[in-house]
């Protein structure tokens, strides 16, 4: 049995059913989230059928950890809000780190599916967002001070969820663990164990909210 995107010269000799020849197609969408399961991406239909469009099945399990790395980040989708702008700032085949802005208009958006993943979530609030409730693994956490301008800091690793009812706005940026790892590692420093933080409570960080603000008019909506 041979491949080939071209009939080989060879097999012109032979006839008489010696041979026969099938056009293969590409992968369907459903076929190759079938065959991307053990990858656990995440997307909405119109990603899933980009990606299947861009590989047509070929090579795609070859090219796909890069995908999965850059398309990671599932607070987007957990709010509701899969088509926020988004800027990756990372090399491709890197960490998966992005930038991406949530502008939640409606009020009374309701409780969010929870996340729990390896990363840092770092949040400028452009608009003062008080009515919401945080849950971290389960436990009720009454947040504080989420006024314009502040900046929260989420550990995804607490597997977080919200009750929203207020209209909220941020700049966000998604910071995966092993991202903190590779630069402690570049610098020759300890990696990242423990955060001393407290969850649900916003500070003022004017380094932290200049960073935020300077990304703001990269991220452009996703396809």
């Amino acid at each position: 049995m041979l491949t080939s995107r071209e009939a080989p010269s060879e097999l012109g000799v032979l006839s008489g059913g010696a041979v026969r020849s099938f056009q293969l197609g590409g992968l369907e969408v459903d076929e190759a989230r079938v065959l991307l399961a053990p990858k656990q991406l995440v997307g909405t239909g119109e990603q899933w059928a980009e990606l299947t469009a861009r590989f047509g099945g070929r090579s795609m399990l070859d090219d796909v950890p890069r995908v999965a790395r850059r398309d990671r980040n599932r607070v987007p989708q957990a709010i509701g809000l899969d088509d926020a702008p988004r800027l990756s700032a990372s090399p491709v085949g890197g960490w998966g780190m992005s930038f991406f802005e949530l502008d939640g208009l409606r009020e009374n958006i309701g409780l969010t599916q929870p996340v729990r993943d390896d990363a840092l979530l770092i949040a400028l609030q452009l608009k003062t967002c008080p009515d919401f409730d945080l849950y971290a693994d389960g436990r009720l956490i009454q947040p504080r001070a989420f006024n314009a301008g502040a900046v929260a800091i989420f550990d995804l690793r607490a597997n977080l969820a919200s009750d929203l009812r207020d209209s909220f706005h941020a700049i966000d940026l998604y910071l995966p663990v092993q991202a903190l790892n590779a630069i402690a590692d570049d610098m020759g420093a300890a990696r990242v164990d423990e955060l001393r933080l407290t969850t649900g409570t916003a500070v003022e960080d004017p380094t932290l909210q200049n960073l935020l603000l300077s990304m703001r008019p990269a991220p452009r909506p996703t396809t």
